[in-house]
């Protein structure tokens, strides 16, 4: 039986090439999350704690002040079709930390371009 983290990778794997035109394998995407994972832990480790326990799958990051975005796969099932469509129109699901106002960070929708580059 597929756990939900093995299901989540699958559906990260098929968001990421959507958006960037290449395949990716599970190894890559494993090593995506690890490092996702220590530079949130560096970052912020109350951060980190939260994100972990949340149950969702972050498997890649991206940062260019004044945003650090950690791109998700929601822990629902019933949300991937919607997160597929999204990115077939450019948007992935993240966590957005705001550097500027950190009580403004949140979860969302953004708009990014094939190297997972944020677009304004």
């Amino acid at each position: 039986m597929t756990t939900l983290k093995e299901k989540q990778e699958q559906h990260a794997l098929k968001l990421i090439e959507i958006i960037t035109g290449k395949k990716y394998d599970i190894k890559e995407l494993r090593e995506n999350e690890e490092i996702t994972k220590e530079f949130i832990d560096v970052y912020d480790t109350r951060l980190a704690k939260r994100l972990s326990s949340e149950g969702n799958l972050y498997y890649a990051c991206q940062t260019r002040f004044p945003f650090f975005n950690i791109f998700v796969v929601s822990k629902y099932k019933e949300d991937f079709e919607e997160e597929l469509a999204n990115a077939k129109q450019g948007y992935l699901w993240a966590y957005v930390y705001n550097y500027d106002n950190p009580e403004l960070s949140e979860f969302g929708t953004i708009k990014v371009d094939k190297d997972l580059n944020r677009i304004y």
